[in-house]
């Protein structure tokens, strides 16, 4: 008798679990800050191995504090995100991103090699900070 008491005790705490995630993802999406996205990114991309050597230390000079953040969709034909020590949680972070419509942080630095190679232009995954993909600079 027990247990058919507590299957529905437990099947209403699954729903709000479920609802609670669902809702803080839709959440850290709209209320996202822009200034702690850039951070993210910006921790991410100059953490060592991550990006060329020469890259890193143009954007360490440039820091995150100038970056333009805008909340965009996301398109998956965008080079992916391939930092050696973080490509799993980039991998999963770019799967999740169908729990928010494909919505994405675009952050784009602006380098001293703006002029021959374009900005640096990276996505953001809004609810786990993890940067998902980059534009190409040419």
């Amino acid at each position: 008798m027990k247990r058919r008491r507590s299957l529905p005790a437990i099947l209403f705490a699954v729903v709000v679990l479920v609802l609670a995630g669902f809702a803080y993802v839709q959440l850290s999406t709209l209320l996202y800050d822009g200034e702690v996205m850039a951070e993210a990114a910006w921790r991410q991309l100059t953490a060592e191995g991550a990006i060329q050597e020469t890259e890193r230390l143009v954007l360490v000079e440039a820091g995150w504090e100038d970056a333009e953040v805008e909340l965009v969709a996301y398109d998956p034909p965008r080079i992916p995100w391939s930092s050696d020590n973080r490509l799993w949680i980039s991998d999963v972070s770019r799967r999740l991103l169908f729990l928010n419509r494909n919505q994405a942080v675009r952050v784009v630095f602006r380098t001293g090699q703006e002029g021959l190679l374009g900005p640096l232009v990276v996505y953001v995954n809004p609810f786990t900070r993890a940067i998902v993909g980059m534009d190409p600079r040419f």
